[in-house]
């Protein structure tokens, strides 16, 4: 739980910076990435290696994905994705992912209602942290 934690505590920071600046800066991934790797090392917990590498694989994607898309979606994203899948794991992200996405999707439909273009763009990452306070409070009460 420590792990998750210290990539709770990353995710927060890349969250604020990602809300007030609609960016993340390399430096601010480089220190979250580091904190989640220390973490790791010192706090392995449960999560397996394979999950772990499998989590990182799938933020890559996020990231190639970004490319495809010329930034319609970050690559700052995809990389702070790739942080959380080695703090939290494969099977884990997924939910995550899928929390957050939902949650964009509300929220793009709220925008849309109010008669924003369809092309307003805004930070993702707050909604991979609302969706990863949402996971950790599940698997402290043990539901997942």
């Amino acid at each position: 739980m420590i792990g998750y934690l210290i990539t709770g505590s990353s995710l927060l920071l890349c969250s604020i910076h990602d809300l007030r600046r609609k960016s993340i800066s390399n430096q601010v991934l480089l220190l979250c990435g580091m904190l989640t790797a220390i973490a790791i090392l010192i706090f392995p917990g449960n999560v397996s290696f394979l999950s772990r590498a499998a989590g990182v694989a799938a933020g890559g994607a996020m990231v190639l994905l970004s490319k495809a898309v010329r930034g319609q979606f970050g690559s700052g994203d995809g990389f702070t994705i790739m942080l959380i899948g080695l703090g939290i794991g494969f099977r884990d992200l997924l939910i995550l992912l899928c929390g957050a996405f939902l949650l964009a999707g509300i929220f793009s439909a709220g925008l849309l209602i109010k008669g924003k273009n369809r092309h307003y763009q805004f930070p993702f990452i707050p909604f991979l942290f609302t969706a990863f306070l949402f996971i950790t409070v599940i698997k402290i009460m043990n539901i997942l």
